[in-house]
C-alpha cells in the first residue's frame, strides 16, 4: 500500500482500525464523517489524512468497482444526468 509508506505508523493504524473498521473499505462512513468534521473545524492534518485515505481507496479501481464500493447500484438515469448537466454545465463533455 503506497499510503502506508507515506504516513506515520500511528496514522496508518488509526485509518485501518478506526476509520475503516478493521481495514474494510466498504465500511467507510467514519472516514467521510471525520472528513466533514475536520473540514468544519479546519483541522488540516486530519482532513488531509482523510482525503488521502479516500484517494487510496479509489486508486486502481474502475468505474464498476467504485460504484460497488459506495453501494451505488445503478449510474444516473438520463433524466438525472440532464438535471446535473443543467445545474453544472462544466460536467458536459466539450465536443469539437
Amino acid at each position: 500500500d503506497d499510503l502506508k509508506n507515506l504516513i506515520p505508523p500511528v496514522d496508518w493504524t488509526y485509518i485501518t482500525t478506526v476509520l475503516l473498521e478493521d481495514g474494510d473499505e466498504k465500511k467507510h462512513d467514519k472516514v467521510f464523517s471525520t472528513l466533514k468534521a475536520a473540514n468544519f473545524m479546519n483541522i488540516e492534518p486530519l482532513r488531509d489524512l482523510c482525503c488521502a485515505t479516500i484517494a487510496n481507496m479509489l486508486r486502481g479501481k474502475n468505474e464498476t468497482e467504485i460504484l460497488s464500493l459506495f453501494g451505488i447500484l445503478e449510474p444516473f438515469t438520463p433524466d438525472e444526468e440532464e438535471k446535473l448537466f443543467q445545474e453544472y454545465e462544466w460536467l458536459r463533455e466539450k465536443k469539437d
